[in-house]
């Protein structure tokens, strides 16, 4: 067997194996959009219940103040998304990795402005979780413990958006490197090809030069 069809069949067994694993990575893809999907779902879910102990706790401190006393409209709506701030931040990080693992040609990368924007979610997130006290209300303590309002429980579970973007990362990661591997087994194949064909033409040159003398 010679050189050149040792070649042809590397060439043709790196483009195969490129192939599969497309259409793996397309799998692997459609799989993560379903999730992303299902994301948002659960951080919406997520949202509520902190939401609903703050709003029960704003009308319950109403109820108990004189109407020119008690917090206005405005005021909720500011105490719930600075209550809700963590929530706020899964859901564009949901969003964001939503649009990212939809992406297609060519699919998205960690270049891709829609990770940069969930990356930049993540630091803020993980600070407010863990340094925000469980269980305390958006109302300040001190209306609370004029007006004689019991605070609602409030539970404070973890973003599964984080879960997430860890395994989203891996994912990503994982398909980047083998997708890599075989475009350098596809360059090298090429390049040791038209190294012998330049080979070859110098030779048939060298070879008419000398019949020619």
């Amino acid at each position: 067997m010679t050189l050149q069809s040792h070649l042809d069949r590397a060439q043709a067994s790196v483009i195969e194996n490129k192939a599969s694993t497309e259409a793996l990575h397309t799998q692997w893809r459609t799989h993560l959009v379903r999730m992303s999907y299902m994301l948002v779902i659960v951080s919406l879910h997520q949202s509520q219940q902190p939401t609903q102990a703050c709003l029960k706790d704003i009308k319950a401190v109403n109820q108990a103040l004189l109407p020119g006393d008690q917090i206005s409209g405005l005021q909720a709506i500011g105490l719930v998304l600075h209550d809700g701030i963590v929530s706020i931040f899964s859901l564009v990080m949901a969003t964001a990795l939503t649009y990212f693992t939809s992406m297609s040609e060519p699919a998205g990368n960690f270049q891709s402005p829609a990770y940069v924007l969930a990356t930049a979610c993540l630091p803020p997130m993980l600070q407010l979780h863990f340094n925000t006290p469980m269980g305390i209300s958006c109302v300040d303590d001190a209306l609370l413990e004029q007006t004689g309002v019991i605070a609602a429980e409030k539970l404070k579970g973890f973003p599964v958006v984080l879960v997430f973007f860890g395994v989203l990362s891996v994912c990503s990661w994982f398909m980047d490197m083998q997708m890599n591997q075989h475009k350098s087994s596809v360059n090298m194949v090429l390049k040791l090809r038209k190294e012998m064909q330049e080979k070859e033409a110098a030779a048939k040159e060298s070879t008419g030069t000398k019949k020619t003398k």
